[in-house]
């Protein structure tokens, strides 16, 4: 249980690490060329520690969900097997986003 709370801060740290410069341009932005303050600070404080837990969430559930197919599993076909599978999902989860797009898209949906 360690192990997996330590590579959650991990990943919990980089996600943060990926957000400073957006929240860095938008500060600038809104206070510099708006010249605005920020209204509810602390809501948007709030709401960026949400969406930084939840991008967290997200992408430990990819890696317990889909990159662990990108592991040798020991079977010698050099993981042929598992790119295979993710290339077929990831084909039929594109055919089935564009469907739905263009049947919203149509309003025949």
């Amino acid at each position: 249980m360690g192990a997996a709370l330590h590579r959650f801060l991990g990943i919990l740290g980089g996600t943060e690490l990926n957000f400073v410069p957006i929240v860095r341009v938008d500060a600038f932005f809104k206070i510099v060329v708006l010249r605005q303050p920020v209204p509810d600070l602390g809501g948007v404080f709030g709401g960026l520690i949400c969406v930084v837990l939840g991008l967290a969430l997200f992408v430990q559930g990819l890696e317990m969900g889909l990159f662990r197919h990108w592991r040798d599993d020991g079977s010698g076909d050099g993981g042929q097997r598992q790119l295979a599978h993710i290339v077929a999902v990831r084909l039929l989860a594109g055919i089935w986003c564009d469907n739905r797009l263009t049947a919203l898209d149509c309003g025949c949906g």
